[in-house]
């Protein structure tokens, strides 16, 4: 599906958040008009890492060739598996001709820079043993800056780990009101302007 766009919706067909989504809207320019192509539905499952990551895929497997997607929000772990599958990936607060136009104009501008030097990871990447996990934030907004600290940690958060060390500039505000009550966070200072914040499970 040539110029077509994947948006993951919920009630009302508004941008959703990846993981309260219930269905992929399709939507394809032809005659200069954006049209909904498809509605795919699907369920995405926070049990753990991998459960989403088989979630995702088998939506991924019914896009055919589409190879963009918009949500409201991305989580780290849904960026990390549209991106290993060659999608262009965006945040958008609505649906209208102007937004689905300006992404395809990205996603052209995109292409223009591909080849340039490996970036990290959006999502924490395994460190020192089974549970625990390790993220740059600093390293990562320098070098992709289009990935936010929502959207590098909300979605794992929600998955099972024993412990997250997180390098920051400043811990996110909305980190804490994330946690659960099984998770407690710390904090030090790791330097000029960086902190190391250390998310354990009790």
């Amino acid at each position: 599906m040539k110029n077509s766009i994947a948006v993951i919706s919920g009630e009302g067909g508004l941008p959703a958040s990846v993981s309260d989504g219930t269905r992929a809207l399709v939507y394809e320019l032809a005659g200069g008009r954006w049209e909904t192509r498809e509605s795919i539905e699907y369920s995405p499952d926070f049990k753990s890492a991998g459960v989403l990551r088989d979630s995702l895929r088998s939506l991924i497997s019914r896009l055919g060739d589409c190879r963009i997607v918009a949500a409201r929000e991305m989580p780290g772990i849904a960026y990390h598996v549209f991106d290993r599958m060659g999608f262009a990936i965006f945040e958008i607060g609505e649906i209208s001709d102007g937004v689905l136009s300006g992404i395809l104009a990205d996603v052209g501008e995109r292409a223009t820079e591909a080849g340039k030097e490996e970036k990290p990871p959006a999502f924490p990447v395994p460190k020192n043993g089974e549970g625990r996990y390790f993220i740059d934030l600093i390293e990562l907004q320098a070098s992709r800056p289009e990935v936010s600290s929502k959207m590098a940690l909300r979605g794992f958060l929600k998955t099972r780990f024993e412990e997250l060390e997180i390098i920051c500039s400043h811990e996110p505000p909305w980190l804490e009101a994330e946690l659960d009550k099984k998770l407690t966070l710390t904090r030090e200072e790791a330097g000029e302007r960086r902190v190391r914040l250390s998310i354990r499970r009790v």
